[in-house]
C-alpha cells in the first residue's frame, strides 16, 4: 500500500515547475518529434534515432542527426511506442534483440567492474559464468526456502523482467542498468557461501559483498561503445577531441558571481544554473531552446538575453545521443555572437567555457 501511493504522488503531487518528469531544460517542445512525458519513450526513441542516424550518416556529419530531423524517416508517422508496436514492430523485434553480447557484459559488469566492456572475450567467459552462477543458484534458493512467498516471486521475476525489457528498448548503459545492482547483491546473499578456517565453517557472504561494493568506487571511467554490432568482443577505446575540460566544482565560483535572479540567461547547463545558481529558473533557457533546424527569426530571441553562457564543449562539433547541441550553435549562435561583438562582453572562464555578458548600450 506504501508503495502504491508512493507510485502514485507524481501524478497527484506535481512540482509548481515548467518542466516535466524528465526534462530539467526549457527544452523547445515543439522541435521535439514525440511528446516528453514518458522517459522511456523519451529514451527508446532518442536512442533509436541515434542507431539509425549511425548507419545513414558519416561520422563527421553525425552532429547534424537531431532526433527532429530524423524521426520520420526511421519511425514515419509513428509518435508513440504503441503505434511502433503496432505499425513496426520489426524495430521493437531489432531492439530487443539487438547486441545481446554488450548487455551482458554490462549487467557483468554490475559485480565485477566496467573492465567487462573491455576485456578479451576469453576473459569475460569466466566472469559471466560466476554471474550466472550466482543469478541460477540464489533463484533456486529464494524458490527453496519461500514456496508460498508470492510476493517475493512476483517482485523478483516481473519486476527484473519488465526492467530487462525497458532497457532492451533503451540501453543497457551502465546508469540505466544499475538498478539491477540491487537484486544481483540479494541473489549473491542467498548463496550463504562457507569455507573451512580454523576448523570452522564461516559464512562469507557478507564479506564478498563489501568486496562487490568497494569495486563500485573503480567505476568511475566511461568506456564507449562500437555500433558495428561487435561490443561481444575487445572494444577499441574512444578517442577523445583535444578539448578543454569542464569543471563545474573549479568554475563554481567564478560563473556564479556573474549570475542574479534578474537575468534572462541561454546556457548549455541550465540545469546546473537553475539547481544551484541565484538564477530564476524560469529565466534560464537550454540552448535546446534554439531549433536544430536554420531560422531567420531567431535573431530577436537571442537578443532578448542578458547573458549567454557556453561551455568548452559547446563549439566542438561532436555528436551526441537525440539531441544535438553543436548544431544548434553551429546554425545560430556562431554567426550570431561573430557579428554582434559589439553588443557583448566576453569572458572566459577557466575550467568552463566563456561568458557573453549584455552590455548596456
Amino acid at each position: 500500500i506504501i508503495l502504491f501511493v508512493f507510485l502514485l504522488c507524481p501524478s497527484f503531487l506535481k512540482a509548481d515547475k515548467f518542466y516535466n518528469n524528465h526534462y530539467v531544460d526549457n527544452y523547445n517542445s515543439k522541435y521535439s518529434p514525440i511528446s516528453l512525458n514518458s522517459p522511456l519513450e523519451v529514451g527508446f526513441f532518442q536512442i533509436g534515432n541515434w542507431k539509425y542516424s549511425r548507419t545513414k550518416f558519416e561520422e563527421s556529419d553525425l552532429y547534424k542527426a537531431d532526433w527532429y530531423i530524423t524521426h520520420d524517416k526511421y519511425y514515419g508517422e509513428c509518435k508513440s511506442l504503441v503505434c511502433v508496436l503496432i505499425n513496426k514492430p520489426k524495430i521493437i523485434l531489432n531492439e530487443i534483440l539487438n547486441d545481446p553480447g554488450y548487455n551482458l557484459r554490462m549487467i557483468t559488469s554490475l559485480l565485477f567492474n566496467k573492465d567487462m566492456l573491455t576485456i578479451e572475450k576469453k576473459y569475460f567467459l569466466f566472469f559471466f559464468t560466476l554471474v550466472s552462477l550466482i543469478i541460477i543458484l540464489g533463484f533456486f534458493k529464494i524458490f527453496k526456502s519461500n514456496t508460498k512467498n508470492y510476493i517475493l516471486f512476483f517482485c523478483i521475476i516481473f519486476g527484473t523482467l519488465g526492467y530487462l525489457l525497458a532497457l532492451s528498448l533503451t540501453t543497457f548503459s551502465y546508469r540505466y542498468s544499475f538498478p539491477l545492482f540491487p537484486v544481483l547483491i540479494f541473489l549473491l546473499m542467498q548463496l550463504n557461501t562457507k569455507i573451512n578456517l580454523m576448523k570452522k565453517r564461516i559464512n562469507i557472504n557478507y564479506f564478498l559483498i563489501i568486496i562487490v561494493l568497494t569495486q563500485l568506487t573503480f567505476n568511475i571511467e566511461d568506456y564507449y561503445v562500437n555500433y558495428k554490432n561487435k561490443q561481444f568482443y575487445k572494444i577499441k577505446s574512444h578517442k577523445e577531441l583535444n578539448t578543454k575540460k569542464v569543471n563545474y566544482f573549479l568554475s563554481e565560483s567564478s560563473v556564479f558571481k556573474l549570475i542574479n535572479e534578474d537575468q534572462k540567461i541561454l546556457t548549455t547547463d541550465s540545469n546546473w544554473l537553475s539547481g544551484f545558481s541565484k538564477a530564476d529558473p524560469k529565466k534560464v533557457y537550454s540552448i535546446f531552446s534554439l531549433p536544430p533546424i536554420k531560422d531567420n527569426n531567431i535573431h530577436n530571441f537571442l537578443d532578448s538575453f542578458d547573458i549567454i553562457l557556453l561551455n568548452y564543449k559547446a563549439n566542438v562539433p561532436e555528436a551526441s545521443v537525440g539531441t544535438q547541441t553543436f548544431l544548434r550553435y553551429e546554425l545560430h549562435l556562431k554567426d550570431y555572437l561573430n557579428d554582434n561583438k559589439k553588443k557583448w562582453d566576453i569572458k572566459e572562464i577557466d575550467n568552463y567555457g566563456n561568458v557573453f555578458i549584455k552590455k548596456n548600450l
